[in-house]
């Protein structure tokens, strides 16, 4: 979206294509914790940005190599974000498992009993979101500390809210499986069973680079830009899109 909105301020004819329904990509499941409900805030501001500059919008609309080939576009930018991580380990087959990503997003749905795997920023929120809707959550690190990738500030409220709500926060512990009874973790070389009735992965995202590896050296012009490109914060996608805007 900054990309596009930029690109249109410099007088380029900018179409903009979204698979989904709604705009915003990851910053939909980034703003459901009430901790980062602002987050919305930077979805309209783009949003109206893009409608103030006359970017066409076109949403339900998926790209492949033959349609932006079709499309016939001098420059392409690519910023198809990333797809949640999932940890080779046994028992991931199920309706009892689910992404983060997806329960952020109110795609996918719990039982009481949560253990979320990860407790980097997006299983705290993950778990936060949980918490705050009456179900039980555990969350299970294998560093040290939990929330390790946010900000020293927003670690210390998101640490609090998770204690407010009665997450239970277990660090330097593994999940090897999971089972019909919940998770069987390890830790000091010990293994043990915490009881759970789903399973929320939060290990992390990889970037979605088919499409920019299939259609190298076949369209005049192409950029990649955010998760797509490499995983970051919101602030390096939007810089990003700004840099790649300007520049067209």
């Amino acid at each position: 979206m900054e990309a596009a909105w930029v690109a249109a301020l410099r007088g380029h004819d900018v179409t903009l294509w979204e698979r989904s329904d709604r705009l915003g990509g990851n910053l939909v499941p980034g703003s459901a914790s009430a901790s980062k409900a602002e987050v919305k805030n930077l979805v309209s501001y783009l949003s109206h940005q893009m409608q103030k500059q006359g970017v066409r919008v076109e949403l339900n609309r998926n790209a492949d190599v033959e349609s932006v080939r079709r499309h016939g576009a001098d420059a392409v930018v690519l910023g198809l974000g990333a797809s949640p991580l999932v940890p080779k380990m046994k028992g991931l087959e199920g309706d009892r498992v689910v992404s983060a990503v997806d329960v952020l997003s109110g795609k996918g749905e719990t039982g009481k009993d949560v253990v979320v795997v990860g407790g980097g920023m997006v299983g705290c929120e993950a778990a936060e979101f949980l918490a705050s809707r009456g179900k039980r959550v555990t969350v299970v690190e294998m560093l040290e500390r939990i929330a390790q990738d946010m900000g020293p500030t927003t670690r210390w409220v998101a640490l609090r809210h998770l204690r407010e709500l009665g997450v239970e926060l277990l660090v330097s512990t593994r999940v090897v499986a999971v089972t019909e009874r919940g998770v069987v973790v390890e830790k000091n070389g010990e293994t043990s069973t915490v009881g759970a009735d789903s399973v929320v992965l939060a290990v992390g995202l990889t970037p979605n680079r088919e499409l920019a590896e299939s259609l190298a050296n076949t369209v005049p012009e192409l950029h990649v830009v955010g998760d797509c490109r490499e995983v970051n914060k919101i602030l390096e996608a939007v810089h990003e899109g700004w840099e790649v805007g300007r520049a067209l």
